[in-house]
């Protein structure tokens, strides 16, 4: 994606609004990029916590 693709619906907007914007913009895929990995840590973590505990829960009926 070239930059151009990016400055050209607000080519007639002001400057300072355009600047504004580009850095909400990075900021909230930022946080999404950060929401993302802590879900995905949080279910990793959590299904292998429950793995855990039903292979302990599990053991002595296999001896």
């Amino acid at each position: 994606m070239k930059h151009s693709d990016w400055t050209a619906p607000y080519r007639r907007a002001p400057r300072i609004d355009f600047r504004a914007d580009t850095r909400q913009g990075r900021r909230e895929r930022a946080v999404r990029g950060w929401a993302i990995r802590i879900i995905c840590f949080a279910v990793i973590l959590t299904a292998s916590v429950y793995a855990l505990g039903w292979a302990l829960s599990v053991a002595p009926t296999l001896q």
